[in-house]
């Protein structure tokens, strides 16, 4: 997966209650412990500049993994038990039009709250722009997603997991990751990315943000005694979202301390396919309809801090 993080704005959440909500109703920053940090000097960039969304993406695991040890050291090592989750039977068609739908929302949201926002054609035709994709660089992405953004993910040999999940859910070995169609990026996924953002921020005028959410589908729960160890395997929604917020005068910070969980109502079965393999068999729209439920709402909160302080 493509990866993208400004140190100056990180918001982590998951979602872990399994009970059923009116997610209309939560608020966000009182119940999971929000903190808004934006300046006055970055509110008022925010009013001066046009905002661009660099980037924005919602990953969805495709095949989990959890693991649970005994504590009984027998031939120098303890007994572990392994259990590898797919998840089917969503509609990827339907599963884009959310991503369109939500960035939508996320747009619109931001120029009601007073943010002047826009689609970045002007952001790829400056002269920064221009300089950086002649690069060619395999790390520098300035392109349009085009009708058919999504992209397959798998994690490196060096980690236990695909980078911004849920690390409570369980390890994520593969995703599938969905920009919104048609629209403009400028990003780059080196891990040390200098004043690639920054400068664009600050020598053309603009206001950087981005947005991933990452959705991931099971948890793996167990018990373990002196020689005994079991896992269980639970369809679950969790979600973890991480946000960059740039501009000439700074960057903001965004995070919330308390995490938080969605359902496993919108499985329909899960099936043992081979010794510690599963599949989760979704339904689609009861899924989509909880991802999209959840996101949007944290979405409108995100917004609503935003504009409280401009």
């Amino acid at each position: 997966m493509k990866q993208f993080t400004i140190l100056t704005a990180i918001l982590i959440l998951s979602f872990q209650s399994y009970a059923q909500k009116d997610w209309s109703k939560v608020d966000f920053s009182d119940e999971y412990k929000a903190t808004y940090k934006i300046g006055g000097k970055t509110s008022k960039a925010l009013h001066n500049n046009k905002t661009f969304i660099i980037g924005y993406t919602i990953g969805q695991a495709t095949l989990m993994k959890g693991s649970q040890s005994s504590s009984s050291l027998q031939s120098g090592s303890p007994k572990t038990v392994y259990s590898r989750a797919t998840i089917i039977g969503i509609n990827q068609d339907d599963y884009q039009q959310m991503v369109d739908d939500l960035y939508k929302e996320l747009m619109d949201g931001l120029a009601g709250a007073g943010l002047t926002m826009t689609d970045g054609e002007d952001v790829l035709a400056t002269a920064y722009a221009k300089k950086q994709l002649a690069k060619g660089s395999s790390k520098i992405y300035i392109y349009n997603t085009g009708d058919n953004p999504t992209y397959k993910g798998k994690k490196s040999i060096d980690r236990n997991s695909i980078f911004g999940y849920t690390a409570g859910a369980g390890a994520v070995l593969t995703d599938i990751s969905y920009p919104p169609r048609n629209k403009n990026v400028f990003l780059t996924s080196k891990a040390i990315y200098g004043n690639f953002y920054q400068y664009l921020a600050d020598k053309e005028g603009y206001n950087l943000l981005s947005m991933n959410h990452f959705i991931s589908f099971a948890s793996f729960d167990g018990g373990h005694g002196y020689k005994n160890v079991k896992i269980s395997t639970q369809p679950v929604i969790s979600i973890k979202t991480s946000i960059g917020l740039m501009n000439p005068k700074g960057g903001a910070e965004i995070y919330f301390k308390k995490e938080i969980w969605g359902t496993g109502k919108w499985a329909k079965d899960i099936r043992k396919i081979d010794s510690g393999k599963y599949e989760i068999v979704a339904d689609s729209d009861a899924y989509i309809a909880e991802v999209k439920t959840i996101i949007s709402n944290l979405q409108k909160d995100i917004i609503k801090n935003i504009k409280a302080s401009l």
